[in-house]
């Protein structure tokens, strides 16, 4: 982009750096690479937000060129969901029965958590709106804004890039990284009234109204917006999924483990839930002896209080303690040097929509450390992904006894050193975020040409991305 200037990209996430997961390293994968597409980015973001995980170790890999502003946000329930959730900090440390112990802690954690959902619409991070269009609006004043990029997890940082669209008359770009109103269980969650539920599709219907362009993580939530009538179908719905850092991967020193093991990195809420795979491993495990002294199993991320009851309960039924350990949420790069010091690495799905119709970020992680995968999902895009990348093993996800043979195969290939991978790389490329970065700015360049000077009405007509 030599000798062209570049334009600039107001880009809106509260869930940035120093806040982890999968979300985060969205836009900070963007904003590596954008720059040389023409676009420089300014991120407006949380001073400290409201989140279960923090990576200081992430703030590296912003670059330093990249300007980040960051904003007090109102977090009313933060305090309080922090004290009483304290005693659910991830640990590999239990005895069986611990969690039976609880009991008040666990009601307490779970009131707090109804309260929440029946007080913020249209999430917990409402309480950053005002500060982040104010911000936003000083930032204007000093620096000709271009197009306003928001992306969510939070739909606040839709609600904060609608205003200042409206105000500034700017182009828009809205990222749903899953969906919210039309199938609320992408994320995570249910709503907690009728009233809630048509609050949040109105909301949702009043965003991609409003926005030049939607982008979108994965084909089948494409189809599911352009599907919408009226005036609540977007005008253009892009696809630019997740993906991973090759480079992040380059400097890291797999360790030796003793044991073959495998590695699964994420988190449990809503209905992803560890149970199939716990009674596959334990039946596994049962069939084979002296498989559970030549076996470890890592989970690196948190549970949800009822999902991991059910996952102890479960460890506790099949005498799992020496093999299956609960790490608990690592740092990024950590998590990176398990993974790549691991024999198989593993995915968790269900027959869910969600894991029908979306991919899990994980998956291109797993790609970056080229290990082989064991994918307990149901096809979908995310199938599709890992049979055209020859990456491992699909299994259906609620069959345990398939579970148990795909373990009980995959550990006898690796003790005989057959445990080879063939991944097709030219697939894992296209996941790079340097390739999606160039997509980003090829949909930002066109929701920018079709918008005339100081017009804030947009001149795009429907089409197929």
């Amino acid at each position: 982009m030599s000798g062209t200037a570049q334009k600039t990209v107001l880009m809106i996430d509260y869930y940035f750096p120093p806040l982890a997961g999968a979300g985060a390293q969205r836009t900070l994968g963007f904003v590596k690479h954008l720059a040389q597409f023409g676009w420089r980015p300014i991120i407006l973001t949380v001073h400290s937000g409201d989140h279960n995980f923090y990576d200081a170790s992430l703030l590296e890999r912003i670059p330093k060129a990249v300007d980040v502003q960051r904003t007090a946000s109102f977090e009313p329930l933060k305090v309080a969901r922090r004290l009483f959730a304290k005693p659910y900090t991830e640990s590999n440390r239990y005895g069986p029965g611990l969690h039976k112990r609880m009991g008040p802690l666990r009601r307490a954690v779970r009131r707090l958590r109804r309260l929440e959902d029946w007080l913020f619409f249209p999430d917990r991070s409402v309480g950053w709106l005002p500060f982040a269009v104010a911000r936003a609006l000083r930032i204007s004043r000093g620096t000709n804004i271009d197009l306003v990029f928001s992306t969510s997890t939070a739909i606040t940082s839709h609600v904060i890039a609608y205003l200042v669209k409206t105000i500034l008359g700017k182009p828009w770009v809205a990222d749903f990284q899953d969906a919210w109103a039309e199938h609320p269980t992408f994320a995570g969650r249910l709503f907690p009234s009728h009233f809630h539920a048509s609050m949040a599709r109105r909301l949702e219907g009043l965003i991609l109204q409003n926005s030049d362009y939607v982008i979108v993580t994965a084909d089948p939530l494409r189809q599911t917006f352009e599907r919408r009538g009226g005036k609540a179908r977007p005008r253009r719905v892009a696809v630019i999924p997740m993906g991973y850092e090759p480079a992040a991967f380059e400097t890291i020193r797999p360790l030796q483990r003793p044991k073959f093991t495998i590695t699964h990195f994420g988190n449990f809420y809503a209905s992803r839930s560890p149970r199939p795979f716990l009674e596959g491993l334990g039946k596994c495990v049962r069939q084979h002896a002296g498989l559970a002294e030549n076996l470890d199993v890592l989970f690196l991320g948190t549970f949800d209080p009822a999902l991991r009851d059910l996952a102890l309960n479960t460890i506790d039924r099949w005498g799992l303690h020496d093999v299956v350990h609960l790490e608990g949420a690592v740092p990024y790069e950590s998590g990176l040097r398990l993974l790549m010091s691991s024999d198989v690495l593993l995915i968790i799905g269900d027959s869910s929509e969600w894991h029908r119709s979306a991919i899990p970020a994980k998956l291109f992680e797993y790609l970056g450390a080229r290990k082989p995968i064991l994918a307990l999902l149901p096809d979908g895009p995310a199938a599709e992904v890992l049979r055209e990348a020859d990456a491992g093993l699909l299994v259906p996800p609620d069959d345990d006894g398939a579970i148990a043979a795909a373990i009980w195969d995959l550990y006898q290939h690796g003790r005989n050193g057959q445990l080879t991978f063939r991944m097709n790389q030219r697939v894992a490329d296209r996941f790079a975020w340097s390739t999606l970065a160039g997509r980003l700015a090829s949909t930002f360049d066109q929701a920018f040409a079709a918008r005339t000077p100081g017009d804030s009405k947009p001149k795009l007509r429907s089409a197929s991305p």
